[in-house]
């Protein structure tokens, strides 16, 4: 993982954060509704997936925290990058957005133009 490499090399903390664009109870995409119980198993693997990237980042003896948060990703990413005062961001990158960058921009081409701080993207991560 490129970032626990790059914390390893100078001796930083990592922040990890997971944003969930999680479907509300009664309104969701498109105007859908979704089940309370459905919201609830969304939120709940998005926090077994932090604890296990927590746990994975501890054991090379980094210092890390952790944070869920939800809505718009590139937006939380960069409004949290600010709070922190993050000095990189370096986000998991899946290639599943190509085509649609080109019309929409994908969460790594929104948090790259918006950032306080340099981008990294780590495909070997997602």
């Amino acid at each position: 993982m490129l970032a626990v490499d790059l914390a390893t090399a100078i001796g930083a903390r990592i922040h990890l954060v997971h944003v969930c664009r999680a479907p509300h109870p009664g309104g969701g995409f498109w105007g859908a509704s979704f089940p309370v119980s459905l919201a609830e198993e969304l939120e709940e693997s998005a926090r077994t997936l932090l604890a296990n990237a927590k746990r994975r980042v501890s054991e090379e003896g980094i210092d890390v925290d952790c944070e869920l948060l939800e809505g718009d990703p590139a937006a939380q990413i960069v409004s949290c990058a600010n709070r922190i005062g993050a000095d990189w961001v370096v986000m998991a990158g899946r290639g599943a957005a190509r085509v649609r960058s080109a019309f929409l921009g994908s969460v790594a081409t929104q948090t790259l133009r918006t950032a306080p701080c340099p981008v990294i993207t780590d495909p070997t991560s997602a």
